[in-house]
């Protein structure tokens, strides 16, 4: 209970959480099935007067008498940001045990980036091929994050759907999730391309062309069979050319033997006695002067 009076009380959106504000300068958080306290929030230095919590009960504001707003985590109980308090506060975190699994709900205070990054993938203004990195240490909510994100690309899809051409937003969004660390290294391009089809051919709630996984693997085998027939007859084709090739007789001497032949190598031995003959025309004529010089015509 509060050191005096309680200025000021608030419920979380979804009931689950109950904030009090004690003109003793302690924000308490409860929960109200149980009449328990959960935490006690302390930071203000002088009384509290009112409380209020975010939409989603992931953060709760505060503002007291001594002319600060702060903002806390209500399920950590440590405060995550403030105005007019000079620094960060800095709350030891309680000891404890922890699951690991990722979570659509906020509980590090990233509503903001998430909306953000989710605006900017989901916008048409957007151009692909657009890369976005998620950096930070093990264990610090990434996949806690893209799962938000997640979250909140398909609602804005959703809202996109039902109001066709009055958003900034597209429609028809596939999230495709790929997690490198369940492949080996020599295995890990056809585990993302496998992946990667499967993703688009399995969309559940959308009707799409090849939504039978079963169907189109299938089909992917049949089309692998039919281009090894192609290949196997283009190597085939390729080897009766090769063979053709080496049983022609080469040349004008193997060409004569060939009756049909002989027109054509007459008019192509012609074809070059007159074209030799006219090029060096000029020293034909020198030749032809010469000799009638020495024989002269009687």
């Amino acid at each position: 209970m509060h050191d005096g009076r309680a200025l000021a009380v608030a419920f979380s959106g979804d009931g689950t959480l109950l904030a009090t504000a004690g003109d003793d300068g302690v924000v308490r958080v409860w929960d109200p099935r149980t009449g328990r306290a959960v935490h006690a929030l302390t930071g203000h230095t002088a009384g509290v007067l009112s409380v209020a919590f975010s939409r989603r009960r992931n953060l709760l504001a505060s503002t007291g008498y001594d002319g600060t707003i702060r903002i806390w985590n209500p399920v950590t109980g440590q405060q995550v940001a403030g105005t007019n308090t000079g620094s960060a506060a800095r709350v030891r975190p309680l000891p404890g045990l922890h699951s690991d699994t990722s979570s659509v709900d906020d509980l590090l205070g990233n509503e903001t980036d998430v909306e953000t990054l989710a605006m900017l993938v989901a916008a048409y203004d957007s151009r692909p091929p657009t890369a976005i990195a998620l950096l930070g240490q093990w264990g610090s909510g990434k996949s806690s994050f893209m799962d938000q994100m997640q979250r909140r690309v398909d609602r804005l899809a959703s809202l996109s759907a039902n109001n066709p051409g009055r958003t900034a937003f597209a429609a028809n969004i596939r999230q495709i999730r790929f997690n490198a660390w369940h492949f080996s290294d020599d295995h890990l391009w056809t585990g993302l391309v496998d992946h990667l089809f499967q993703s688009l051919t399995d969309v559940s709630g959308q009707t799409t062309y090849g939504t039978d996984p079963a169907g189109a693997r299938a089909e992917r085998e049949d089309l692998t069979a039919r281009v090894a027939s192609l290949e196997e007859d283009q190597r085939r084709l390729q080897a009766n050319l090769s063979r053709a090739a080496a049983s022609r007789p080469m040349g004008y001497a193997a060409s004569a033997a060939s009756p049909a032949e002989i027109p054509r190598l007459l008019y192509l031995t012609g074809r070059m006695v007159l074209r030799d003959t006219w090029r060096g025309r000029r020293a034909v004529l020198a030749v032809a002067a010469a000799l009638g010089s020495v024989f002269p015509i009687i």
